[in-house]
């Protein structure tokens, strides 16, 4: 389920976005907001590419109606 983690600067990896180290995906917004998302599914069965597409869209939706600006998505 994505969710917004508004902590700026305390991304969990190097650069603008990547994966979380027990799975999921993060990205970063220029305002400095943090988005990631979960599996919903058991460890193993998600779909890596439709976690990424709904971290995208959510941050993506999230980031404009906050006017944060960009966001960099994996």
């Amino acid at each position: 389920m994505p969710e917004a983690a508004g902590r700026p600067g305390q991304a969990p990896g190097k650069g603008p976005s990547g994966p979380l180290p027990k799975g999921g995906f993060w990205a970063s917004g220029t305002c400095g907001a943090l988005y990631t998302v979960r599996p919903a599914a058991e460890e193993g069965k998600s779909d890596p590419a439709y976690g990424r597409a709904a971290l995208k869209a959510f941050a993506e939706r999230s980031a404009r109606d906050h006017e944060c600006g960009p966001v960099q998505a994996p």
